[in-house]
């Protein structure tokens, strides 16, 4: 594995006010970890089975089901068009999938009915752009386009109408929704539950306050809990609450960071930047010791949670990544391109760091960085 200093690395610190930090010390990191890969074109999504076995990856208008060697054991066939999101939960007997032609499916991955759709559920409004189980799977979040409610206003180049977003919450006994979350958003790309299932954050271009913000439910009454603060223009890509600590929330931007927010107080507890580029996929080590950093430049990013410590900086893919996905067992993640049509596992088991063991390299004494005022 070849490792490389790292001179300037910028993360932050926040208790009550936002300030920014310079890391004065040198830190090295991975370049390199071993990997497989096969060639596969339109992938918009992948995810793991819980039992860390076998890959979903979402590819044009079907699913196709990878064993961790990436050799092919199925084929879900059923969408007539671009599949957009999938979400196995959390028994591995049921995989969510949805997108472009109005529907969500559940699809059977018990052994004896594999493959087979047990429910074809039209959606409320439009295209469904995310699907998300909550930890027991008894209920399931969409996000879906919304054209029944379009919004429109002024700026300084004229009159623009956009379409709306809305998050329903279904119920998986009965497939009706129990809950609709009209989060007033554009853009919405981005949904997450924390690990006790107690809430749901969502995360768009909020019209009335001219801002990307996530905000925070309330998953059993649909009571808005939060709107966190405003990262104004900057958009956002993910969101990923803490696979152990339900209050944490990561939270992916356009402008090349990742922030780690307390959801209760409304803080911020570190920042991850340094890097250009947007992140478009972010996702927790299931043990929540390290965090994956997907980016528009093919970048993947793993950091130490507990230090600070970038871990590994891999040149993953030759444009935006699409998937990004730790295994269970979090020996293994998966990363997905559509720019290289590519789909790879890595293997993270050389990375010691990632054990859960105390690192060899101490929280750095920060000095402060002055520069990032003008930043949210």
């Amino acid at each position: 594995m070849k490792k490389t200093s790292l001179p300037f690395l910028v993360f932050t610190v926040l208790l009550s006010t936002l300030v920014f930090f310079q890391v004065a010390a040198q830190q090295s990191y991975i370049t390199e970890l071993p990997s497989i890969e096969i060639s596969k074109s339109d992938v918009s999504d992948l995810v793991w089975s819980p039992d860390g076995h076998m890959i979903a990856v979402a590819s044009g208008n079907d699913i196709w089901i990878y064993n961790d060697t990436l050799e092919q054991v199925g084929h879900f066939v059923g969408h007539t068009q671009q599949i957009l999101t999938l979400d196995w939960n959390s028994d591995g007997s049921r995989l969510a999938s949805a997108g472009m032609d109005e529907t969500i499916r559940i699809w059977d991955t018990t052994s004896a009915h594999f493959g087979e759709a047990i429910e074809v559920i039209p959606s409320t409004t439009n295209e469904v752009t995310i699907v998300k189980w909550n930890p027991s799977g008894d209920r399931l979040a969409s996000v879906a386009a919304d054209q029944t409610t379009p919004h429109s206003w002024a700026d300084n180049y004229g009159n623009f109408a956009w379409i709306s977003y809305r998050v329903d919450i279904w119920d998986a006994s009965t497939w009706n929704v129990a809950l609709t979350l009209e989060p007033e958003y554009i853009d919405e790309w981005a949904l997450a539950w924390n690990i006790s299932g107690s809430q749901i954050a969502a995360a768009g271009y909020v019209i009335d306050e001219e801002s990307y913000a996530p905000k925070i439910w309330d998953a059993q009454t649909g009571e808005l809990i939060e709107t966190m603060g405003g990262f104004g223009e900057v958009g956002i890509g993910n969101l990923a609450f803490h696979p152990t600590q339900p209050d944490v929330l990561a939270i992916a931007s356009d402008w090349g960071s990742v922030i780690i927010a307390d959801v209760n107080s409304n803080n911020t507890l570190y920042q991850f930047e340094g890097f250009t580029g947007a992140v478009m996929r972010i996702d927790w080590k299931p043990d929540g010791n390290a965090l994956l950093d997907g980016f528009d430049t093919g970048q993947i990013l793993i950091w130490d949670y507990h230090t600070a410590q970038l871990l590994a900086v891999l040149q993953a893919h030759t444009g935006a990544i699409q998937g990004l996905k730790w295994n269970n067992l979090g020996t293994k993640f998966a990363s997905s391109s559509v720019h290289d049509g590519k789909i790879k596992i890595w293997d993270a088991a050389s990375l010691l760091d990632l054990s859960g063991l105390p690192t060899t390299t101490p929280m750095p004494i920060p000095t402060p960085f002055p520069t990032a005022a003008s930043k949210p």
